[in-house]
């Protein structure tokens, strides 16, 4: 007789008590479960922004419109890394050398190393000195066309690069960059000797004249030299023209 299944004298609370313990855990495992499965199903779900042309489906309508333009310039190779759309196969597997660090074109004469060819011809024209760029306005010349293209904006007072704070232009980024320390507040140069801080390197090259001693600019009639250009200025004016300001 297997009286251990049946439990004929069991009273009802006991039987009350077991079937409280069998059935509760359960019962929050599943309500957990089906939840932890109806949340991640949702979230797999959110990708309301479909592409009419492929079907491919994001979350973001951002991401649905960097795709288009797969379709819309007919770039269908994508970098998987950072987005970037390629019209050729080629192109696409030059630019995985930026993402990889791989740079294969080595320069034979300094050892410098370059992820594209054309990069290292350009490089390369350093050591050769040659100079093919000619300014047709002064007649200068320049080792790479670049270089050429931001000399000539001296001639045609061309300034593309725009200050977003103040609407003021610039023919360099670099002069850019350098003006916007004026909206920024940032004082990056700092004095090790007094901790003056300055917005510009030049800035505190000139101060630390104050701290080294340097006397750079030097009268051409007398010898004497001063830490400053204004200085030279009142001295030639005063002593040497007679003339006091």
């Amino acid at each position: 007789m297997n009286g251990a299944d049946t439990n004929p004298q069991d009273s009802p609370a006991e039987k009350k008590k077991r079937t409280f313990y069998k059935q509760e855990k359960p019962n929050e495992e599943m309500f957990a479960q089906n939840n932890f499965h109806k949340t991640y199903k949702g979230m797999k779900a959110e990708r309301p922004y479909k592409c009419t042309n492929c079907g491919k489906s994001f979350n973001k309508s951002s991401h649905l419109k960097r795709h288009m333009v797969i379709h819309r310039r007919e770039c269908p190779y994508e970098c998987s890394i950072c987005g970037k759309i390629f019209n050729k196969s080629s192109h696409l597997q030059r630019h995985m050398v930026i993402h990889s660090g791989e740079r294969p074109y080595e320069c034979s004469i300094c050892g410098k190393s370059f992820t594209q060819s054309s990069y290292r011809k350009l490089h390369v024209i350093i050591h050769s000195g040659e100079r093919p760029y000619k300014c047709t306005s002064c007649g200068k010349s320049f080792n790479h066309s670049s270089t050429l293209t931001r000399h000539r904006r001296i001639h045609s007072g061309e300034c593309p690069y725009k200050c977003t704070s103040c609407g003021k232009s610039f023919n360099q980024p670099s002069n850019l960059t350098r003006h916007m320390t004026i909206h920024n507040a940032e004082r990056p140069y700092k004095c090790t000797s007094c901790g003056k801080s300055f917005k510009h390197s030049s800035n505190l090259k000139t101060h630390m004249r104050i701290h080294n001693g340097k006397r750079p600019y030097k009268c051409t009639s007398c010898g004497k030299s001063f830490n400053w250009s204004s200085n030279l200025k009142t001295h030639n004016m005063r002593i040497h023209n007679g003339k006091r300001q």
